[in-house]
């Protein structure tokens, strides 16, 4: 079938080696490399931003929810042998 085709030739093919190759014959028409200009840079960085929040929704600094370590110390009831017991608990903020 096709598929099984298609995936025979692409298992012969080394991704690295033809991505290497790419850029060899790129830079043979390319007469100088891109710089870019700091506005084009602003630019391109809010298109990035827009096309990310399309597809994943708006990103924000703040977490859904934060892990808060509180650690506390329950004192022995009485004087029996052993070390003192410290207990890690998380609580969940919500947004």
């Amino acid at each position: 079938s096709l598929g099984s085709l298609a995936k025979e030739i692409m298992a012969d093919i080394d991704i690295d080696e033809l991505s290497l190759e790419a850029g060899k014959k790129e830079r043979e028409f390319v007469e100088e490399p891109l710089k870019a200009s700091p506005d084009q840079l602003e630019k391109l960085e809010d298109v990035l931003a827009k096309l990310n929040e399309q597809k994943f929704g708006t990103l924000t600094e703040d977490p859904i929810f934060e892990l808060t370590k509180v650690e506390e110390e329950i004192p022995e009831p009485s004087p029996t042998p052993g070390p003192i017991k410290k207990v890690l608990s998380y609580l969940r903020r919500d947004a």
